[in-house]
């Protein structure tokens, strides 16, 4: 269900129950290569956020949320700034109850 966006949840079966902890409780900690946020200003005033997916001397294709992606031109953009942080959100734990969570990493140890 939902949208490609992210890491492919099925690469993190071979994590341990502790690592997946961790990165739902910190997900910005250990940020997998390709999976950096970036904030991209173009010269019209458009603001961009997502994963830069492919990269050129001449453009850069961004993919966002909703499944979307975005080529530009290097010579639109104004700014490129690497956000520094996961596209996950923090704090989804909050929402959670320790049971709901243990069941989701052990949603996530199972193979498919």
């Amino acid at each position: 269900m939902g949208l490609e966006l992210g890491l492919d949840l099925r690469s993190v079966v071979q994590h341990d129950a502790e690592k997946l902890l961790y990165s739902i409780l910190d997900p910005s900690a250990i940020i997998e290569p390709g999976f950096m946020a970036y904030h991209c200003t173009l010269k019209n005033g458009e603001q961009l956020y997502g994963m830069i997916t492919t990269e050129t001397s001449a453009s850069l294709t961004l993919k966002m949320a909703g499944n979307i992606t975005k080529s530009v031109l290097r010579s639109d953009v104004a700014s490129l700034k690497s956000t520094g942080i996961s596209l996950m959100p923090e704090g989804l734990e909050a929402a959670m109850t320790p049971q709901a969570l243990a069941d989701l990493i052990a949603y996530l140890k199972q193979p498919r």
